[in-house]
């Protein structure tokens, strides 16, 4: 399988009910989605469950958007980072 295509979404869900728990509680789910294209046109999805801040996890949405970017994606695409 060669890698056509990946991308990377921000998304909010907004939730149906109120979710708490001991540290707070919320209404929208942040979340990371990730599309990955083959050659052929056949898409897979994936997710990574993180938060806006490190309130629960170190993992945010800003630090699984930067890793993916500037990291995973060129790996995955076998294009070399300018560094």
């Amino acid at each position: 399988m060669r890698i056509k295509k990946i991308r990377v979404f921000h998304v909010v869900m907004k939730l149906r009910e109120y979710f708490e728990i001991s540290f707070g509680g919320m209404l929208d789910r942040p979340c990371v989605i990730v599309a990955v294209e083959d050659e052929n046109g056949i898409v897979g999805w994936g997710e990574a469950p993180v938060d806006d801040g490190p309130w629960y996890s170190y993992e945010t949405v800003d630090t699984t958007m930067y890793v993916y970017n500037e990291f995973i994606i060129p790996l995955l695409s076998k294009k070399p980072r300018n560094r």
